[in-house]
């Protein structure tokens, strides 16, 4: 009826909107899906009759025995939640997709796989960005450290544990910042400027593990 096109209507505007799409894989062969899986794999609705060999072409290699098997585990019954794969599309660049799949059944008792696909690229390209710049901190020569407000300290890179003469991190990692700090009226007056003005540079005094006194040029700012 009308009332019923116009709520298919708007779950496939609203799925084009949020770049996801839905799709069925029928036991007797019969496979559908919305409209917006077309730009999701990167086919034209006019020249393409969705299939699953024709998904499965643009599936990147190393992905598809993956892709594969979690098809399989949908049709012995074992639901498919957050998978990502990456299509290879036709200009050579790479799209990440997550998958919700599960085993249901037709009024006719026909089994089918029925599943939601969303495009996650922009999600992977950050987490990459975000292991790059992790990297970075980790291989760098200057010491880094990450502290809650009230002092406690969650992280530090290996340059640090060096400068600190310490032998891992879990030497450090949930203590207080105090500890390590030679002179506490040094401590409490950038804590003060921290509060007030989100980041402070200048000079502090630490005390490393084995009791040296080191003469430090420190910048710490504020992340909310």
């Amino acid at each position: 009826n009308a009332r019923l096109r116009e709520r298919v209507a708007a779950l496939e505007a609203a799925q084009l909107r949020s770049g996801a799409g839905s799709w069925e894989l029928g036991a007797d062969g019969r496979f559908e899906w919305s409209p917006s899986m077309y730009d999701l794999v990167g086919l034209q609705p006019l020249n393409e009759i969705p299939s699953p060999d024709l998904f499965a072409r643009s599936v990147h290699p190393d992905d598809q025995a993956r892709v594969h098997d979690a098809l399989a585990a949908n049709w012995a019954g074992t639901p498919t939640r957050n998978f990502d794969y990456r299509l290879r599309m036709s200009d050579g660049s790479l799209r990440y997709l997550r998958t919700n799949a599960e085993l249901r059944h037709r009024a006719d008792g026909v089994p089918y796989v029925a599943g939601t696909t969303q495009n996650v690229t922009d999600l992977h390209e950050a987490l990459a960005e975000l292991r790059v710049k992790n990297l970075s901190i980790e291989s760098a020569i200057n010491a880094v450290a990450i502290a809650s407000l009230d002092g406690r300290i969650s992280y530090v890179n290996p340059a640090l544990l060096r400068l600190w003469e310490l032998e891992s991190a879990d030497a450090i990692v949930g203590r207080q910042v105090s500890e390590f700090w030679e002179d506490q009226s040094e401590l409490a007056a950038t804590t003060r400027a921290l509060r007030s003005a989100r980041a402070w540079t200048g000079e502090m005094r630490a005390r490393t593990a084995t009791g040296r006194v080191l003469q430090l040029q420190v910048s710490a700012s504020v992340v909310l």
